[in-house]
């Protein structure tokens, strides 16, 4: 759902569910080519905050994302944890393959 502006920035929210697990998204923070603030929450649970930066030239361009985990009364499981770095390595490896062709 998209929020035009809101004291400055664009704002947006999404709410997936794609069989395995249900996550709302909210973009936080938006520059256009240079970098974005985005919040996941999974299931009511683990919320995390993560920054993706694009930093390039005419050739390519190198993505690093990082984030913290906000507790929600309890601690975030080391499993959590992985499937989220995995689920983002998979994801702009397919980005890759798709830029490439």
């Amino acid at each position: 759902r998209w929020h035009g502006d809101v004291g400055g920035a664009a704002a947006t929210e999404d709410f997936c569910v794609d069989g395995r697990f249900r996550f709302y998204e909210e973009i936080l923070d938006w520059q256009p080519f240079s970098y974005f603030t985005e919040a996941r929450t999974v299931s009511r649970s683990a919320r995390v905050v993560l920054t993706t930066e694009l930093e390039g030239d005419e050739s390519t361009t190198h993505v690093r994302t990082r984030g913290a985990f906000e507790r929600r009364g309890r601690s975030v499981s080391p499993l959590a944890r992985r499937r989220l770095v995995r689920s983002l390595r998979d994801g702009y490896r397919r980005l890759g393959e798709v830029v490439a062709a």
